[in-house]
C-alpha cells in the first residue's frame, strides 16, 4: 500500500482526475492477479474501503453553465 501512495500522492492534489486513471488500471492488474490466485491479499488499489480512507475525496468542479452562443437563424 505504501508503494501505490507513494506512486497516487503527488499527483492526487494538483491533478486528481490523472491520478484517478493511474489507479484504475493497477486495480484491474491486482484483481486479475487475485482472480487468477496469483496474489490471496487484498487489493490496495481499491477505492471503496481502502483508499477513500487515506486520500481525500476529489472536489466536483463548480463551474456551471456556458452562455448559448448568438447563432444568426436564417429561414428559406
Amino acid at each position: 500500500m505504501d508503494g501505490l501512495l507513494n506512486c497516487l500522492l503527488p499527483h492526487w492534489k494538483e491533478r486528481p482526475k490523472t491520478a484517478d486513471r493511474l489507479r484504475s488500471p493497477i486495480q484491474s492488474v491486482i484483481d486479475d492477479a487475485i482472480a487468477h490466485k496469483w496474489d490471496t491479499a487484498g487489493n490496495p488499489a481499491c477505492w471503496k474501503g481502502r483508499l477513500e480512507k487515506v486520500i481525500p475525496g476529489r472536489q466536483k468542479l463548480q463551474r456551471g453553465h456556458h452562455a448559448a452562443l448568438a447563432y444568426p437563424c436564417e429561414r428559406y
